[in-house]
């Protein structure tokens, strides 16, 4: 499915940085979540505060392996 999102410069920077940081897929899985928060606020263009905004809402495999490994111990057995 083609995304038809508008990114600011910073916004595009942002998320190749997530891509490198976290996972190509998981920068790519913002795209949407960061549209909807930009139109929101009633904007066309997504802003780097917006991927940022989406990154704490929704965190990649990688973060959530070292959630339940940090904090295992709190999890029924």
């Amino acid at each position: 499915v083609e995304e038809e999102v508008k990114l600011s410069k910073e916004a595009l920077e942002k998320l190749a940085d997530l891509g490198v940081k976290r996972s190509l897929r998981y920068a790519v899985q913002l795209l949407r979540p960061a549209a909807i928060i930009a139109k929101r606020r009633e904007r066309n263009e997504v802003t780097a505060e917006d991927v940022e905004d989406a990154s704490k809402l929704f965190v990649d495999t990688k973060l959530s392996v070292e959630m339940i490994k940090k904090y295992e111990e709190l999890f029924m057995k």
